[in-house]
């Protein structure tokens, strides 16, 4: 999703016990994935940044922004940074050919909890 974090940064957020569970389910996938790019030589990273996961979550809930701030010590550029790269991939899901509609649906859903002021730089 992004750059690794700095070892000084702290998030007052946990994961959903949904969110834990959907990212359990992912766990081996990325194995796969890391050795399929070892066997092809293939230097791109898979990080999977729990902590972040949480702040994402929880923007998604309608979480306010200043509480959003408050509840991290990622600087705001930071945190819009995070949530931008979120949408990006977001947005990039329902153009994969051959997933089943309920993920397309589901990365839509998503895109609109997520892509509000300031994150997506409109006025409210």
């Amino acid at each position: 999703m992004t750059e690794v974090s700095r070892p000084d940064n702290w998030i007052r957020y946990d994961l959903s016990q949904e969110v834990e569970e959907a990212l359990s389910g992912l766990r081996g996938i990325r194995r796969q994935l890391f050795q399929l790019q070892r066997r092809y030589q293939i230097a791109l990273p898979v990080w999977l940044e729990l902590e972040w996961i949480a702040l994402v979550e929880q923007w998604a809930l309608d979480v306010e922004w200043a509480e959003l701030c408050t509840n991290t010590s990622l600087d705001e550029g930071d945190i819009v940074r995070i949530l931008r790269r979120t949408l990006d991939f977001l947005s990039q899901i329902p153009h994969v050919p051959h997933l089943p509609g309920v993920l397309k649906d589901n990365a839509n859903r998503a895109i609109q909890l997520i892509d509000r002021f300031p994150v997506n730089e409109g006025i409210e």
